[in-house]
């Protein structure tokens, strides 16, 4: 892979010297194949959601991205897609950009093109352009990539890290204007899976587990009524207290005699043991 370009921050406090997201979750650690869901207290200690209003990033800041510099101004402190990682956002001029609060390193950019784009490049110049981009920040050739054209004229491009043929949440998107210029980069969970050698999981049993858990989650809202359901995604993710979990989404519906149908999603976790690298063995 490419050389990482170097994310400037100016540092005006000492919050990098903070631990994840700024709070300490403790040592707590759950047993392998224990099913928790999220957004219950059960699942508080690897899902937990940070108190914003108590933690906020420098006032000024800057990051490089592919080859342009970008300063901005504080603006907000917000819990990411995965809750227990925290981004601040920094606003300038025709721009907006986010660092990680827990290494200050960059986790997206968005700048807004006041002018249409006059030209169209073909797809092959705009996968290299996206793809140029992404490899400052994972390695493509063990990811799975998505690519479309929306129906807004941009070109998208999403790299999902995988793990012994597991999509991980370590994900970037890119996204171009169709003359090529950069609109937008989002990074979740960047390097979370770095010191893991190889996961260790029986599939079979995670998967009977969870559907014991949905048939819990139905008997306790619909026990007589109809009910079904079936698993939108699944991958593999590291939670708050560094432990990995298999990450299901289920959509879920239902109905009572006395009700319309009522549909939701529902996530479920799996907690999965998992090997860490050791420098000291091959």
């Amino acid at each position: 892979m490419k050389h990482v370009k170097k994310v400037l921050v100016l540092l005006l406090s000492a919050w990098l010297a903070m631990n994840m997201s700024g709070c300490n979750f403790g040592t707590v650690k759950y047993d392998a194949y224990t099913v928790l869901q999220k957004d219950t207290p059960e699942a508080q200690i690897v899902y937990p959601m940070p108190n914003t209003n108590e933690i906020s990033g420098p006032a000024i800041a800057s990051v490089t991205v592919n080859g342009v510099t970008y300063i901005g101004k504080y603006v907000c402190s917000r819990p990411t897609a995965y809750y227990f990682n925290i981004n601040h956002s920094y606003k300038g001029n025709g721009f907006e950009f986010d660092i990680r609060e827990s290494d200050g390193q960059f986790a997206g950019l968005y700048i807004e093109h006041t002018s249409p784009a006059t030209d169209t490049l073909e797809e092959d110049s705009l996968k290299k352009i996206a793809d140029e981009i992404a490899d400052d920040y994972i390695a493509l050739n063990n990811c799975r990539v998505t690519r479309e054209f929306s129906d807004d004229g941009l070109y998208r491009c999403w790299y999902q890290r995988k793990l012994q043929g597991y999509i991980t949440a370590e994900q970037i998107l890119v996204s171009l204007r169709s003359d090529g210029k950069l609109e937008r980069v989002v990074i979740h969970m960047q390097g979370t899976f770095d010191n893991v050698k190889r996961v260790e999981i029986d599939e079979e049993k995670a998967d009977k587990l969870v559907n014991e858990r949905l048939d819990e989650i139905f008997q306790s809202r619909v026990p007589n009524g109809w009910k079904s359901s079936y698993v939108i995604s699944k991958e593999l993710m590291r939670v708050a207290n560094n432990q990995c979990a298999l990450r299901y989404d289920v959509d879920i519906e239902f109905e009572r005699a006395d009700e319309l149908r009522h549909g939701e999603i529902v996530t479920l976790l799996v907690i999965v043991d998992h090997e860490k690298y050791n420098p000291f063995k091959p």
